[in-house]
């Protein structure tokens, strides 16, 4: 019964179309509305207007009186006298006529004294309900016919819509056809916009309990209109109004037993409990003891009270119901509210006709289902309804008193019920992130227990305090562990290492919580560090993605990257000055450590060449080491961009942009212009190391090494021109730092050509070398002067590497 399951209504609704007009209504005005001539009706079902004489004045009528008679075919199904005077026009309008619609006009049948026999012939010879309706001498007057008005959740146009109860009427539910009745009678206006509004929201199945004939048997009634002035009804809701749950009034009940006669009672001496100042009789007999404990009051005796007694007279005895604890039927009532409890649901017993119960705790409401006798098929009698808050107040209708709504009693226990105190179990696992054990789930209910007093039951008050308190004791004797627990249950979490730094993340968490840490502080809870945790660790994630990347060059997503953790990004991964420092942080330290620094800038070389735009590929082990030896000097230039923008990115953006050719073009260029030997692509008896050193760096830097030349390409020919102008310009004056440069390029044409030339040789044909290119009769590159050497003439010898 309590796992009982909420399911929302989701029917489809669509707005009445059987109230549209058809046809004009001039014909109508014409002629008489007779059966025969009134198809075009809403809902295609009948509706005629008669014109009745009164002379005897029956029941303060006017001596003629228009009546309406709905049908169903051929079968009068309910009668309605209006008594009007002459402004019926506006009550005829309720049934879709014209208000100027005369009594002349309508057939005339007569006395209204045979109204009845009338009815009854045409319905079989059974009688018809005759109903009156009065014009008031306001809206509101009018209005005081009905009673209720009932919308039905989720009904279809085909379906009836709207009910109505009628003071006059009350064992009958009415269904009008069309917003025309409901406006005559003052329910709403013309327009019928407040019409769901006014209304009270019902479910089908509340509708279905009423007319069920073994229990309310209420009867429903549908009336017909005509389509003349016929208005469509607004759609019903479409979905149960859920409200805010009706907590039971708290107060602390008392338990007797009485030896007043209460009508019902079979015991002698039954239990008396008095629960929000009403008195409740309980005829348990032999099973005292039971219900007794069901109430939370244990097994002693309870104490007789008085007939006399202040408190009993207090408590109106004789006028609630009595609680049997046998009953032939009971029906259970779960009401539509938020938050769904126990305060939910409520209990009717033996087909009570206006009285239902609720208790504030479980094992009360258990132990009346527990002892409903069976039916005697060896089914069940314990019955289930659901109901919307709306509805709950003229769910049981008294047909002496249709005027009162159902009964509601709240009967309260003598504490917290099982289910209550079970909430400590929920409660101390959500604080400390373990099961209770059974020495606190002691101490803690009886903690409950003094809070429900002192709280007078509020169980929103109750669940803070003691929250409040299991809290406290997480801070003073378990909070390391609790951290643990959470971090070990956070999905998904950073690791349990210390940041740059030297910051744990269990430090950091404990001091959040003690208020000696970072940013906002926490409370002692597991569930809430859990959650702040999985709240910032998927955020902290993607910023230490980021920092991993560019700091380290870690681009497959590891668990590295997945766990690194940093105090001032847990607390705002949005952070951006949070970043920097980290960036600085780590830098500074890969900076120091010239092993960590040669591996990440290293990192950044081979794979910005790898990826670089203009021509990717990799140089071999001597060209990596200065390129190398180049960026750890540029990062310690660049300490605070490189730190801040990562160590691996600062140089991986350098070498993936460069435009640098790839070593094999340095060394190619170097032979070419020297005459040097070419014994690979990246060594050469040429290319010292100083020279790679400041190529690399024009390479990497050229707005620093080479700022007279924009956008250098640094292809294979400009390397040649360059070494070229540095020949010519540099080495060929003899007192230069490079002069010895000349004599060497004359020394290796020598050797290629097989020619013995001495020292002297050398000497001379380096003068004259010298001579020639400073008049520009030979250029100064290798294949020029070789010519020279072995042709002696400066005649069809002078190649240049210079563009023109």
């Amino acid at each position: 019964m309590h796992s009982m399951r909420l399911c929302l209504w989701a029917s489809c609704l669509c707005v009445i179309a059987a109230c549209i007009q058809n046809r004009e209504h001039t014909e109508a005005q014409q002629t008489q509305p007779t059966s025969e001539l009134s198809s075009e009706i809403i809902t295609d079902r009948e509706i005629e207007a008669y014109a009745y004489s009164n002379p005897d004045l029956l029941d303060g009528l006017p001596s003629e009186v228009p009546v309406v008679v709905s049908y169903k075919g051929r079968t009068p199904t309910v009668a309605f006298r209006i008594g009007c005077g002459s402004n019926y026009g506006t009550m005829l309008e309720a049934f879709g006529y014209d208000r100027n619609l005369t009594l002349g006009e309508m057939e005339h049948w007569g006395d209204l004294s045979n109204l009845p026999d009338d009815l009854r012939r045409a319905n079989g010879n059974v009688d018809v309900p005759i109903i009156t309706l009065r014009c008031g001498k306001t809206v509101e007057e009018t209005r005081q016919q009905v009673l209720q008005v009932f919308s039905i959740i989720g009904a279809t146009a085909d379906k009836p819509q709207y009910y109505l109860r009628l003071r006059s009427a009350p064992d009958y539910l009415f269904s009008a056809s069309c917003l025309n009745l409901f406006t005559a009678l003052g329910v709403t206006d013309t327009t019928g916009s407040d019409l769901v509004a006014k209304s009270i929201a019902t479910l089908p199945t509340t509708r279905d309990f009423w007319l069920d004939p073994t229990d309310h048997g209420l009867t429903a009634l549908e009336i017909n209109c005509y389509s003349a002035t016929a208005r469509p009804l607004p759609a019903p809701p479409s979905t149960i109004p859920v409200l805010p749950a009706t907590p039971i009034p708290f107060d602390r009940p008392q338990l007797f037993v009485s030896d007043y006669p209460f009508d019902g009672v079979r015991t002698s001496r039954p239990l008396y409990l008095i629960s929000n100042g009403l008195g409740y009789a309980i005829d348990c007999g032999s099973n005292r003891a039971q219900v007794q404990q069901a109430f939370g009051f244990g097994t002693t005796t309870p104490e007789l009270i008085a007939q006399d007694d202040p408190r009993f007279l207090a408590s109106h005895p004789n006028e609630q119901p009595v609680l049997h604890c046998r009953n032939d039927d009971l029906m259970s009532v779960l009401v539509f509210e938020s938050p769904a409890s126990i305060s939910s649901l409520y209990y009717r017993f033996n087909k009570s006709r206006n009285a239902l119960f609720r208790f504030s705790c479980s094992t009360a409401a258990q132990y009346f289902e527990t002892t409903t006798l069976p039916a005697p098929d060896g089914g069940t009698t314990n019955k289930a309804l659901l109901s919307t808050r709306q509805a709950l107040d003229y769910l049981l209708f008294d047909r002496n008193q249709p005027e009162e709504k159902t009964r509601l009693y709240d009967i309260n226990c003598a504490g917290p019920s099982e289910s209550d105190l079970a909430m400590v179990d929920t409660w101390f696992a959500s604080v400390f992130g373990r099961p209770i054990t059974e020495g606190e789930r002691s101490v803690y209910r009886a903690t409950y227990n003094r809070l429900w007093d002192e709280l007078r039951g509020d169980s929103t008050q109750i669940h803070t305090a003691l929250v409040t308190e299991l809290e406290a004791k997480v801070l003073s004797s378990e909070l390391p562990a609790v951290v643990d627990r959470a971090l070990a249950a956070a999905n998904p979490a950073p690791n349990i290492e210390s940041d740059c730094e030297g910051h744990h993340i269990t430090d950091y968490l404990k001091g959040k919580v003690t208020g000696g840490g970072f940013g906002a502080p926490l409370r002692a809870n597991f569930s809430l560090i859990r959650d702040f945790i999985q709240e910032r660790a998927p955020r902290l994630v993607v910023r230490m993605r980021t920092h991993f990347r560019w700091t380290y060059g870690i681009t497959s997503i590891g668990s590295v990257m997945e766990k690194g953790f940093n105090r001032g990004l847990m607390e705002d991964p949005d952070d951006d000055l949070a970043f920097l420092s980290l960036q600085r942080c780590a830098g500074a330290k890969i900076f120091a450590d010239s092993r960590l620094l040669e591996t990440y800038v290293g990192r950044g070389v081979s794979n910005g060449k790898r990826y670089n735009i203009y021509q990717p590929g990799l140089d071999d082990f001597v060209a990596y080491t200065h390129d190398v030896a180049f960026f750890k000097t540029d990062v310690g230039n660049n300490k605070t961009a490189a730190f801040e923008t990562g160590i691996y990115q600062w140089v991986y953006n350098l070498v993936q942009k460069s435009h640098a050719p790839w070593r094999r073009d340095l060394i190619q260029a170097y032979d070419d212009v020297f005459g040097c030997v070419h014994t690979s692509d990246t060594q050469s008896e040429c290319a010292a190391d100083e020279g790679i050193s400041w190529w690399t760096g024009a390479f990497y830097r050229p707005e620093v090494n080479i700022p007279a030349t924009p956008n250098p390409d640094f292809s294979l020919a400009m390397l040649r021109e360059s070494h070229e102008f540095y020949l010519q310009d540099e080495c060929t004056p003899a007192g230069s730092a490079c002069a010895y440069e000349i004599p060497k390029i004359v020394e290796r044409a020598c050797k290629r050509n097989n020619l013995s030339c001495s020292s002297s040789t050398i000497e001379s044909k380096t003068t004259s070398i010298r001579g020639f290119i400073k008049k520009g009769t030979l250029k100064a590159n290798y294949p020029s002067i070789e010519c020279y050497v072995r042709t002696k003439t400066t005649t069809g010898c002078n190649f240049t590497y210079i563009r023109q």
